[in-house]
């Protein structure tokens, strides 16, 4: 009988659990409207001095507030709704929109390796993307990510995993430094993938533990109105067994699952 009420109690949490995600599923499209129009206004606010801003230096200190963290704590639910408000804004250079590229990145903790050069002929600026050869200089590098280069991330942690490994026997190698660095801006799509190679590579551990982190936080707590419903879960600690970080991806995968791209 005790037995009984034991596993009824834990179906109950995890019953309590499951409503708890759903009901964050089902109010995040109008928590995240709710935000944005605020944090829109206020950015269009001040648009003449981010206009004059973003030709000199780096302006994300001047369009993040507190309704921009409310947006960064929904975590990666919030990414197709930023994409989208980016695919809408995409034809008016005057959009707010095109200043939440800086969060989708931050949230979904991708990068990719750029390399630029001034054409020796036609003295011309000219910058790639080694990974993404498709992209023409048109379309936003995010939102070519979220359509296509996230779908290859499997791929290409295939391709960077064995090279790594083969070169960190270089105590200090730079190259080894590179490579890891790769791995780690591949961003969330790549964790399941982390997952299987933790016991033969713990010092991945600290790739899962950046790539569950909120970084994009803020330090204090925002406004009691713009709270959330359910709060994220804190990600892996840097000094998690791998044991540990497999747990912690078993009871959380779901709310980092990215749309059409369910992780295994």
């Amino acid at each position: 009988m005790k037995a009984c009420k034991l596993f009824l109690g834990f179906q109950l949490v995890v019953a309590m659990w499951g409503l708890a995600v759903h009901a964050m599923d089902e109010v995040s499209t109008n928590d995240f409207e709710r935000v944005y129009q605020a944090w829109d206004r206020l950015i269009t606010e001040k648009r003449p001095i981010l206009d004059f801003l973003s030709t000199r230096h780096p302006v994300e200190s001047f369009f993040t507030n507190d309704h921009y963290h409310a947006m960064a704590a929904m975590g990666v639910q919030a990414l197709p709704l930023l994409i989208g408000k980016m695919e809408q804004g995409s034809k008016n250079p005057k959009s707010s929109s095109q200043w939440l590229g800086y969060l989708v990145s931050r949230i979904a903790k991708f990068d990719t390796e750029s390399v630029y050069r001034i054409d020796s002929v036609t003295g011309a600026p000219d910058l790639k993307f080694p990974e993404y050869p498709e992209w023409d200089g048109k379309e936003r590098l995010d939102i070519l990510w979220w359509r296509t280069g996230r779908f290859r991330v499997g791929e290409r942690f295939a391709e960077l995993y064995p090279q790594w490994r083969k070169l960190r026997n270089n105590k200090g190698s730079a190259e080894a430094e590179k490579v890891y660095k790769r791995i780690k801006n591949l961003g969330i799509p790549a964790m399941p993938y982390l997952m299987q190679k933790l016991d033969e590579s713990p010092e991945l551990v600290a790739v899962v533990a950046y790539l569950t982190s909120d970084s994009v936080a803020p330090t204090r707590d925002p406004p009691a109105a713009l709270a959330l419903p359910v709060p994220l879960p804190a990600g892996v600690p840097p000094t998690a067994s791998p044991a540990e970080c497999r747990e912690w991806w078993k009871a959380n995968k779901k709310r980092y699952e990215l749309p059409g791209q369910p992780f295994p």
